[in-house]
C-alpha cells in the first residue's frame, strides 16, 4: 500500500512539472511550408550525340527551417528528449541527448525532411507533439506541446538550362538535375 501511494505521489510530482516545465523549439511554435516547382532544361553529351531534356522540379520547403533544436527554461536535470508525433499514418518518435548547461538538445530534430533512412516529425496544420524528458534516477517528465505549419501554397520557381557531361543527368528519374536547379535559383525563395 505505501508502494503505491509513493508511485502516485511521483507521478503526480512528474505530472506537476510537466505543466510548469516549457519546452518548444528554438525557432517557435509556427513554420511555415511552401511547395517548390520549376522545370529545367538539360544539355547532355554522349559522345558524338547531344540529348535536351525537360525535367519538372518539385520541392517542400519549411522555414524557419527543416532541423531545430528544443530549448527550456527549467533548470531540471535532463538527459535526453524524445518527441513524437503523428504525421498521416505512421507515428514519428525522435530522440536528443540534452546539455543541461545550455538548456538545448545537443542536435537538431528532422522537422521536415523525408527520405528512405529519416522521417520529418511535423505535418501541414495543428501538431500536438509529445515529449518525454529524461531524469537521472527520477521519473520522466511527460507531456505535450503545439507546433503549427502554416501551408503557404505553391510558389513557381523560372525554368532554367543546365549543361552537363554526364549523359546519366538526362536520363529518367536523374535527381542530380534538381537538386543543382533548386541551389541555381534561389531567386525564386
Amino acid at each position: 500500500m505505501m508502494r503505491i501511494a509513493l508511485i502516485m505521489l511521483c507521478s503526480f510530482i512528474a505530472l506537476i512539472e510537466a505543466r510548469a516545465t516549457e519546452i518548444h523549439f528554438s525557432s517557435g511554435g509556427t513554420f511555415h511550408a511552401q511547395r517548390l516547382t520549376g522545370a529545367a532544361y538539360v544539355t547532355c553529351d554522349q559522345g558524338r550525340g547531344r540529348r535536351m531534356v525537360l525535367v519538372q522540379c518539385d520541392q517542400d520547403e519549411l522555414s524557419p527551417g527543416e532541423y531545430d533544436a528544443i530549448v527550456t527554461d527549467s533548470d531540471l536535470d535532463i538527459t535526453s528528449v524524445t518527441l513524437k508525433n503523428k504525421v498521416g499514418h505512421k507515428e514519428v518518435v525522435q530522440k536528443r541527448n540534452f546539455d543541461k548547461k545550455r538548456r538545448r538538445t545537443t542536435r537538431d530534430f528532422n522537422l521536415w525532411i523525408w527520405s528512405l533512412t529519416q522521417s520529418g516529425l511535423l505535418d501541414y496544420g495543428k501538431n500536438m507533439v509529445t515529449f518525454e524528458l529524461a531524469r537521472k534516477n527520477q521519473t520522466p517528465i511527460q507531456g505535450q506541446f503545439e507546433v503549427t505549419v502554416v501551408d503557404d501554397g505553391i510558389r513557381r520557381c523560372p525554368t532554367m538550362s543546365f549543361y552537363s557531361n554526364n549523359f546519366m543527368d538526362c536520363q529518367p528519374g536523374s535527381t542530380m538535375v534538381c537538386g543543382q536547379y533548386f541551389n541555381t535559383v534561389r531567386s525564386c525563395y
